[in-house]
């Protein structure tokens, strides 16, 4: 069995259905049995904001209400040791304060990251699991405290 933990950014391409969420399937095959897709609960909490700030209607909620109700989430808000551990690790770090968990500084300026990022990077991390984005807000964390797929939304031609 792979563990993923999925990006916001993921999850709402995958409610868009877009191509960009066809091409993480049919690599991934998130949706299979054999794989286990898990969300920090802060990503619960940005796409119901995120639904909120759009005004979706009833259809749209209940489709995310179904995906949401389809994955495992990690709560923050009871963070156990090590989750509480490896957001210190990783917020430090990413404010060039420390070094990452092979002795190295990261290189470059210090990177600022939204809270919620924070805890997604921690769930990944103590998961031992693999990070899967389309955005950048992670790069500097890859291969350092956990490895990090990006998927970078296509370009329609």
């Amino acid at each position: 069995m792979k563990t993923y933990v999925l990006d916001t950014c993921i999850l709402v391409h995958f409610l868009q259905e877009s191509p960009l969420a066809k091409k993480i399937e049919k690599e991934l095959e998130i949706t299979s049995s054999e794989i286990i897709p898990i969300i920090s609960s802060v990503t619960k909490g940005e796409l119901i904001s995120f639904a909120k700030q759009r005004k979706w209607g009833n259809d749209r909620i209940t489709r995310l209400n179904n995906l949401l109700n389809k994955i495992n989430s990690i709560d923050v808000s009871f963070a156990d040791n090590d989750l509480q551990t490896a957001y210190s690790e990783i917020d430090a770090f990413s404010k060039r304060k420390t070094t990452d968990s092979f002795g190295n500084l990261l290189q470059g300026n210090a990177r600022t990251m939204g809270k919620n990022d924070l805890w997604i990077a921690a769930t990944a991390k103590v998961l031992d699991a693999e990070l899967i984005t389309a955005d950048s807000d992670f790069d500097h964390l890859h291969n350092t405290f956990i490895t990090v797929q990006n998927y970078r939304p296509l370009k329609s031609i």
